[in-house]
């Protein structure tokens, strides 16, 4: 369920709105109107064989884009097809039908708010409803917090890459993007969190390469910095060129603050190369940006605010974006006023139970947006703290598909229906990428079914 907080105190919201209308102008010259941004979030409803923006992914980013947002990210575009988070996920390179995209661009910007793709490749990450076999920097498979052996059903085994994999990657990056501007998106955001490709390389644990792509920190920040350069090269000047990246990844021996802080000083340092940081954290193997968040105060709202202010000192000239736990005006003023730490407030899940929570945060309509875990089910209570993050993932997917659908969002939508489904496509089998299969198992169970009557009958 989720509620809203009246307006309380005049005078004290005019300030907050003061400071979340003020426009922003990125180092490429393109203004947001606002502070307020879409934080990406998978939306699974690109068709599997195709992975075109469809009907439903437009008219999504269309409420979206009403909704009085600055800066609206889409749900990660992936750069290769052999390598997405799921079978429904969009992709961008060559044989993407670019007028879709141009339609979805269209969707998010027709009122004003500035429009990015974020890209990314799965790497370890690939589940096997995708591909049965996964790249990624070491031959270092995804233990889930579900358990080895559903690990081993659903995540696809990596192999560790090759000179010419890595390099092929950077290319991508550099070719989906200029495609995305081609198709009228402001510019792109790169995904080097939350335990993908990118990311992969960034961390000791899950690269243990020992060429100049892996060792020391230098040469693990080696892919991202040169996907970052050729991205820049491939879009011009002109576009909008971010990253999201983990503060950390919350495991022993991972990427850690430290390293972090100083991938931070590195951008930095490269004049003319990014518009806009936004800082994240976890990965499948530790959801930390997914689990539930409970406020005790205005200060302690934001997951990663802390973060934020030590990272401020080291890019001051770069806008910085801070994703997760925001839901008042009061928390994004601390925020954007207060620490002056954060350029920019990204929301998630709150777009997924209120499209026009933006607008109605500007507008003063209320002034906090507060959404509630769906229950564990009593089953899967001995495993509450494994699944708890993937429910509220599932919870909130299924809500973007009603909104998709052109349906309101359901404050009383039970967990079994967006926990099962999604899961078996997501991570297993997909009846739309495989519908001889699907056509196959259906014939199977309705003659069963047919066959058990008839003896129950005779």
């Amino acid at each position: 369920a989720f509620c809203f907080h009246n307006l309380c105190d005049e005078q004290e919201e005019k300030t907050m709105s003061t400071d979340i209308n003020t426009p922003l102008t990125l180092p490429c010259g393109i203004t947001l109107p606002n502070r307020i941004a879409k934080a990406a979030m998978s939306e699974g409803l690109a068709h599997p064989l195709y992975s075109d923006p469809n009907e439903a992914l437009i008219q999504l980013y269309k409420r979206w884009g009403e909704g009085g947002l600055g800066m609206c990210i889409t749900g990660n575009a992936f750069i290769d097809k052999r390598y997405r988070e799921s079978p429904r996920t969009m992709l961008l390179d060559e044989s993407a039908d670019l007028e879709k995209f141009k339609k979805l661009a269209q969707a998010i910007s027709a009122y004003g708010t500035i429009s990015i793709v974020q890209l990314n490749h799965s790497g370890r990450q690939t589940p096997v409803s995708v591909n049965t076999k996964a790249l990624a920097p070491s031959a270092i498979r995804v233990q889930l917090q579900v358990g080895s052996c559903l690990s081993k059903i659903m995540i696809a085994t990596p192999v560790e890459m090759t000179q010419d994999d890595i390099l092929d990657v950077a290319d991508r990056f550099a070719r989906s993007a200029k495609l995305a501007v081609e198709a009228g998106f402001h510019g792109v955001q790169i995904h080097a969190a939350h335990g993908y490709l990118l990311a992969q390389f960034l961390s000791p644990q899950t690269n243990q390469r020992t060429d100049e792509w892996g060792g020391s920190l230098e040469n693990r920040k080696r892919l991202l910095f040169l996907t970052l350069e050729k991205t820049r090269a491939a879009m011009g000047k002109k576009a909008v060129l971010g990253i999201k990246i983990n503060s950390a990844d919350f495991q022993r021996g991972g990427f850690s603050n430290e390293d972090c802080v100083e991938v931070l000083k590195a951008l930095g340092a490269s004049a003319g190369l990014l518009d806009f940081v936004e800082i994240s954290g976890g990965t499948y193997e530790n959801f930390e940006m997914m689990k539930p968040k409970y406020k005790s105060s205005v200060e302690r709202e934001s997951f990663f605010l802390e973060f934020c202010v030590t990272a401020q000192k080291h890019i001051k000239q770069l806008p910085i974006m801070c994703t997760g736990g925001f839901r008042s005006a009061a928390g994004m003023r601390h925020a954007l006023s207060t620490t002056r730490a954060v350029d920019i407030i990204g929301v998630a899940r709150p777009l997924a139970v209120d499209p026009d929570f933006a607008k109605n945060i500007l507008n003063k309509k209320y002034t906090e947006c507060a959404t509630y875990p769906p229950p564990v089910p009593l089953v899967l209570k001995p495993f509450a703290y494994a699944v708890s993050a993937l429910l509220q993932g599932l919870w909130h997917l299924a809500q973007i598909k009603r909104i998709a659908n052109g349906v309101a969002p359901d404050p009383n939508l039970g967990v079994w229906g967006p926990l099962l489904y999604p899961m078996l496509i997501t991570f297993y089998w997909d009846p739309q990428k495989n519908p001889i299969v699907a056509q196959t198992m259906c014939g199977v169970i309705v003659g069963g079914l047919c066959y058990f009557a008839q003896k129950k009958i005779f």
